[in-house]
């Protein structure tokens, strides 16, 4: 929980699949940390998540906690 006793939420974004959420990572990790959230955003389409990228490693503004793409 944050300092106001709120749920925390995590943000994991993904290009293409990774399979995380679909080998139950996250529900595990939930399971574990019952106080905080894990949500996933995925872009599949190169000509939509390079230019966003491109974007938030220029100016450090990332909407998720954690990134995940393959290189």
């Amino acid at each position: 929980m944050d300092g106001s006793g709120r749920r925390i939420t995590l943000t994991v974004g993904v290009f293409g699949t990774f399979g995380l959420q679909e080998a139950g990572l996250y529900d595990t990790y939930m399971r574990i940390h019952p106080d905080i959230a894990v949500r996933q955003t995925s872009l599949t389409r190169n000509d939509v998540y390079h230019p966003q990228l491109l974007t938030h490693l220029t100016t450090g503004s990332y909407t998720e906690e954690w990134k995940a793409s393959r290189a």
